[in-house]
C-alpha cells in the first residue's frame, strides 16, 4: 500500500512539473510566454541589483505583420512567427538569457550581464539573420522580405529601481505603427540610432534611482 502511494504522489509530482512547465511555454513558437519572461525578469533584475551588472532587453516587432498576414493568410503568418521565433531562440546562448513571445508579432531578449556594446551586436546580428531568412513580404513598405523593428535598453539597476522601466524604456523604441523604424540607407545595411526620449528608462534622471544607464537606442532596418 504504502508502496502504491509513494508510485501515485511520484506520477502527480511529474504531471505537476510538466504542467508548470507548459504554463511557461508560448504554444505557437516553443519559446518563453510572457508570464515566464516577467518571472525571468524579476529575477535577473535582482541579480544584477546583487551582482552591479548590467542588464539588457531586445524588443523586436515583425514589420507590417497584419499585411503579411491580409496577404498570405493567418497559417502562413504563424509559419514566419515561427521562423523569427528560431532566431530569437539562437540568440539567447547563456545561461541567465531568455528569449520570449510578448504578444503577436512582438518578441523580447532578456540578455544577464550584457554591456551596450553586447547588446548592440545582438540586436543586429538578430536583423541581419531574420532578413537572410529571406521570406517574401510584398506588403512591407521597406522591404521586399520580412524584417524587423528593434528597440534595445540597458540598465545597471539600483537597490528600489523597478523591472518595469527597463521594459517601458525598450518597448518605446520599438512601438510598431508608427515609424517602423526603417531609413532608406542602402542594401543590406543597419542602422543604430540613439534615442532620447521622455519617460524612457534613462529619463527618470530627477530622482538619481537608475546610477548607470547605459543606453536606450533604436535598432533600424535599412531598405532592400
Amino acid at each position: 500500500m504504502s508502496s502504491r502511494l509513494e508510485e501515485i504522489n511520484a506520477a502527480l509530482k511529474r504531471a505537476n512539473e510538466e504542467l508548470e512547465a507548459l504554463s511557461s511555454i508560448d504554444s505557437l513558437t516553443g519559446l518563453a510566454n510572457r508570464r515566464m519572461f516577467d518571472k525571468q525578469l524579476q529575477d535577473e533584475w535582482w541579480r544584477a541589483v546583487r551582482e552591479r551588472n548590467c542588464l539588457a532587453l531586445v524588443m523586436a516587432d515583425v514589420d507590417f505583420f497584419k499585411s503579411y498576414n491580409d496577404t498570405y493568410g493567418h497559417p502562413r503568418g504563424d509559419e514566419c512567427l515561427k521562423k523569427v521565433a528560431e532566431v530569437l531562440r539562437g540568440a539567447a546562448r547563456r545561461a541567465g538569457d531568455l528569449a520570449a513571445r510578448f504578444g503577436g508579432e512582438e518578441f523580447v531578449l532578456l540578455l544577464a550581464n550584457t554591456p551596450p556594446a553586447g547588446a548592440k551586436k545582438v540586436a543586429a546580428r538578430v536583423l541581419s539573420e531574420v532578413e537572410a531568412l529571406c521570406i517574401a513580404h510584398p506588403g512591407s513598405c521597406v522591404s521586399r522580405y520580412v524584417t524587423l523593428s528593434v528597440g534595445v535598453a540597458v540598465v545597471t539597476p539600483d537597490q528600489g529601481d523597478s523591472p518595469t522601466r527597463i521594459g517601458c524604456g525598450c518597448g518605446r523604441c520599438a512601438l510598431p505603427g508608427q515609424n517602423q523604424r526603417a531609413q532608406p540607407h542602402g542594401s543590406g545595411r543597419t542602422k543604430l540610432k540613439p534615442t532620447r526620449r521622455g519617460g524612457d528608462v534613462h529619463a527618470d534622471r530627477r530622482t538619481s534611482r537608475f546610477s548607470a544607464v547605459a543606453l536606450v537606442m533604436k535598432v533600424g532596418r535599412a531598405w532592400t
